[in-house]
């Protein structure tokens, strides 16, 4: 019960930061959300960690995110609530499938191409749970487990918000 309060203030503060308006709804472990940005529709779903192990002293919450802009592909990416190793990568595991994302923003992993985008949503639709692990600049690392337990359903309603 703990769990659930503390991810429902999690995601009031990061709607929040992204101006977000709406929850749409919450599909087992994954919330919908929809903002607008300069007039445009802007869709998200988002989920944190289950489990989380690592040697970080502190970091902020963890959180995988898919958003959709318009005339864009659905994109990927992931935190680790700290400030990643300047050229390092996050691993993903996703039951038996790998991949990485590469570090765009102090806090923040992406997909580096719309193909590998749409393998890694491919992998989560299918997919059980994923592993992530990220390593800080100062070497400390963070592995955070996630449930895929309604990510199909919360990304099939993404796509029908922002068509």
């Amino acid at each position: 019960m703990l769990k659930k309060i503390y991810t429902a203030i999690f995601l009031f503060l990061f709607c929040t930061n992204l101006q977000a308006k709406n929850l749409e709804q919450i599909f087992e472990d994954w919330h919908v959300l929809t903002t607008l940005q300069e007039e445009q529709k802007i869709c998200y779903i988002v989920s944190v960690p289950k489990e989380e192990s690592g040697n970080f002293e502190a970091r902020a919450e963890a959180y995988l995110l898919v958003s959709k802009f318009k005339d864009r592909e659905a994109e990927v990416s992931i935190s680790s609530g700290f400030p990643y190793k300047i050229g390092g990568e996050v691993e993903f595991k996703i039951d038996d499938k790998s991949f990485n994302l590469r570090k765009i923003e102090d806090n923040i992993d992406w997909a580096e191409s719309s193909k590998l985008d749409q393998e890694i949503i491919a992998a989560l639709k299918s997919g059980n749970s994923l592993n992530a692990k990220g390593i800080a600049e100062k070497g400390q690392y963070a592995i955070d487990t996630y449930s895929l337990m309604g990510f199909t359903n919360a990304y099939n309603k993404m796509m029908e918000l922002c068509k």
